[in-house]
C-alpha cells in the first residue's frame, strides 16, 4: 500500500523541514558565538594578562595605602606617647600626690577628733571607720593613677596586637 501525500501534507512537511533548518542554523550561529566569535587564543590571553596587571596594580596601591596609614597611625601614637610622658602622667602623679597628702591630713584630723571624744560608742565607731575609709580612698587614688597609665599605653598596645612587627614603644 502506497501512501498518498496530498498538497496539505506537503505544506506541513515543508514547514517542518524549514523549522528544522532554522533550528540548525541558530544552533551553528550560537556555537560560533559561544566559542569566542573569532577571538583568538592570543587575544584571550592578552585580555587575561591586562586584567591580571590591573589587579596587581590595585593590590599594590592598596598595600601602599595601608602602609601609609600604618605609618601615620604610628606617628600619631608616638606623639600621644610623648604627650603622656611629658604631660598626662606627671599631672596624674601630681594629682595623686596631692590627694594622698589631703588624705593624710584628713586622717590626722579624724584621729584628733577621735582622741578628743570620751570613751564610748562614738569613739569606737569613729575608730573602726578611719582605717577602712582611708584605705579605700588610697586604693581609689592608686586606681585612678593606674587608669591614666593604661590609657596612655592603650593605643600602642592595640596597635601592637594588630600588627606582626611593631617598633619598640617610645
Amino acid at each position: 500500500m502506497l501512501t498518498t501525500v496530498d498538497t496539505s501534507n506537503r505544506m506541513v512537511i515543508a514547514g517542518l523541514a524549514g523549522l528544522i533548518a532554522l533550528v540548525l542554523i541558530l544552533g551553528v550561529v550560537g556555537a560560533i558565538a559561544n566559542s569566542g566569535g573569532g577571538t583568538s587564543a592570543a587575544d584571550k590571553q592578552a585580555a587575561q594578562d591586562r586584567t591580571e596587571r590591573k589587579r596587581q596594580q590595585q593590590a599594590e596601591q592598596s598595600d601602599q595605602a595601608r602602609a601609609d596609614a600604618d605609618r601615620q597611625a604610628l606617628d600619631l601614637i608616638n606623639a600621644q606617647q610623648e604627650a603622656c610622658k611629658s604631660r598626662y602622667l606627671p599631672e596624674a602623679n601630681s594629682r595623686a600626690d596631692a590627694a594622698r597628702q589631703a588624705l593624710s591630713d584628713l586622717r590626722a584630723s579624724l584621729e584628733k577628733v577621735r582622741d578628743a571624744l570620751p570613751p564610748g560608742r562614738a569613739k569606737d565607731a569613729l575608730t573602726s571607720q578611719i582605717s577602712p575609709d582611708i584605705e579605700s580612698d588610697t586604693a581609689l587614688i592608686n586606681a585612678e593613677l593606674r587608669a591614666t597609665e593604661i590609657r596612655c599605653a592603650l593605643a600602642f598596645t592595640i596597635y601592637s596586637y594588630t600588627h606582626d612587627s611593631v617598633p619598640k614603644p617610645p
